[in-house]
């Protein structure tokens, strides 16, 4: 491990000496797919694929919780996998969520409705966030969400519709900063 002079002093003004973090762009060939153009496409793609199977798996699928997709990869695997992302990538796994999918289009409308309407000043926190978060857990046990496909499924178009909507009403990527949890 190389040691780099940092400009952090002890008292007396002495420069102290201290260990090069890991880099994580400096694997070989990430720092070219991170800026690669579609990059974030080819990591929202796989994403998307699996919330369409949950949308229709939970319309269409067995009613039965273990048996159905809309369930299992929704309250079991992919929330399990968001806390282990978030907590090695942070906000960078946010890069990978198919919701932001829904801008494009939403620009889209917004160019031919000409709609353009600034996000209330009172909710600029994540005050909303944090409350419509404790809502779905509250949903989740309140109309067993974990055992009803159906529901689950449309939890999920819920939120496609939502970032959609917000995203078409107002400025761009209003919906991740203010109502994303």
């Amino acid at each position: 491990m190389t040691r780099v002079p940092l400009p952090t002093s002890r008292p007396g003004g002495a420069y102290v000496e201290q260990p090069r973090g890991f880099d994580l762009l400096a694997l070989p060939g990430l720092r070219k797919f991170v800026r690669w153009r579609y990059a974030r496409l080819v990591l929202q793609l796989p994403l998307l694929v699996l919330a369409v199977f949950v949308i229709v798996d939970g319309f269409t699928g067995r009613q039965l919780a273990p048996r159905n997709l809309a369930t299992t990869a929704t309250w079991l695997h992919y929330r399990g996998l968001i806390v282990v992302a978030i907590a090695l990538a942070g906000n960078a796994f946010c890069g990978a969520c198919p919701l932001m999918l829904t801008r494009g289009p939403a620009n889209f409308v917004k160019r031919r409705l000409r709609l353009d309407v600034a996000w209330p000043t009172a909710l600029r926190s994540k005050w909303l966030a944090g409350a419509l978060l404790l809502a779905v857990f509250y949903a989740y046990e309140a109309f067993n969400l974990w055992a009803s496909p159906w529901l689950s499924a449309w939890l999920a178009v819920a939120y496609f519709a939502g970032a959609f909507a917000i995203d078409a009403l107002f400025p761009a990527g209003t919906f991740c900063r203010y109502v994303c949890p």
